[in-house]
């Protein structure tokens, strides 16, 4: 299928310049100009893998294109080159065009440079913030030594008693030991699961997620904690 667009409405729009204009597609052909007598001309000597290209398509008739190549003439401003075709005058007289490709690369090569200074910001926010969750555990360690050590002793205290109930022949109260073991061991592999996801390394993707679920695992871990300082503050008040 062959889609033809037409571009004269875009060629009369650019005629309204007071300078002379001229398009290129990459390979140098000119497929926009002001100036009637430019079109399909070669703005340079078209390479070799654009020749094969243009020969399969049959984008262009390659043996009719007149190759007018463009040689510098110094530069403009902050180093825009200019150039001049060598062989041609335009309306009578030598044209000097700004070339604005190299522009378009150095603005392209800035884009790909800030992008991959964005990549660098976020990887090392992402390392920070695994350095601070780091130090977060190596404040809270007192309090989860106490977290785990405490059900594990009483683990071991209601294991102790459900075999000496079974000895007794008590198996009612055998069980009720071993029904505090299992929720005992719930609660610490819940807690587990919330260290587990707490140290786990942060990506740098931005998700949406639940307030409510990041405040009570939040909760869950400083527990410990908390309820020490209930206890002190408890303790000072009994004393005020």
């Amino acid at each position: 299928m062959t889609v033809r667009v037409g571009i004269e409405a875009l060629e009369d729009a650019l005629g309204s310049v007071a300078s002379p204009i001229f398009v290129t597609d990459e390979a140098g052909v000119v497929i926009i100009p002001t100036l009637p007598a430019l079109r399909l001309t070669t703005s340079r000597l078209i390479e070799a893998t654009y020749q094969s290209s243009i020969a399969e398509s049959r984008k262009y008739d390659l043996d009719a294109m007149s190759e007018t190549p463009l040689r510098s003439t110094g530069t403009w401003g902050s180093n825009a080159p200019l150039m001049r075709f060598s062989d041609r005058e335009i309306m009578g007289r030598s044209v000097t065009f700004l070339q604005q490709t190299s522009a378009n690369r150095l603005l392209a090569t800035e884009v790909e440079e800030r992008k991959a200074t964005e990549a660098n910001l976020r990887q090392t926010q992402g390392e920070l913030i695994q350095a601070g969750k780091l130090a977060a555990f190596g404040q809270m360690s007192a309090a989860l030594s106490h977290e785990f050590n405490q059900p594990l002793t009483a683990i071991r205290t209601y294991s102790e008693n459900a075999a000496a109930f079974f000895d007794a022949g008590r198996p009612e109260k055998a069980k009720d030991n071993l029904s505090r073991v299992l929720r005992l061991t719930e609660k610490m592999a819940q807690l587990s699961r919330h260290l587990t996801g707490f140290a786990r390394q942060s990506t740098t993707d931005v998700l949406s997620g639940l307030l409510t679920q990041v405040v009570s695992e939040a909760l869950a871990l400083l527990q410990a904690r908390i309820e020490t300082y209930a206890e002190v503050l408890s303790s000072q008040g009994r004393r005020t």
